[in-house]
């Protein structure tokens, strides 16, 4: 009968409806950042990105939890012999030193 199985229903969830998890602090916010596509679509740069990096500290947003800067498009120029994306070298001179 459907009431049965809805009153069955309805202490099963209220028995056993937690959650399991660490509490470690993780999760706890979603990850805030910013991505370059919404704005500059292809037209990004070394000199772009860390503009941006650095104008998300000056106006505080770091510690509302921009913590992320995504190159999100445009920013690979060519790859090698074994698959590896190798970044434009015009746009992103050094991209180990910009990470």
């Amino acid at each position: 009968p459907p009431f049965i199985m809805s009153a069955t229903l309805i202490l099963f969830s209220l028995l056993f409806g937690g959650v399991l998890s660490l509490n470690n602090g993780l999760g706890r916010t979603p990850q805030m950042g910013w991505n370059s596509w919404n704005h500059f679509h292809c037209d990004v740069s070394d000199q772009l990105i860390r503009d941006t990096a650095d104008a998300i500290v000056s106006k505080g947003l770091d510690k509302h939890g921009y913590v992320y800067v995504n190159i999100d498009d445009c920013w690979a120029g060519s790859r090698a012999s074994d698959g590896t994306i190798i970044p434009d070298p015009k746009a992103f001179p050094d991209m180990t030193a910009l990470a």
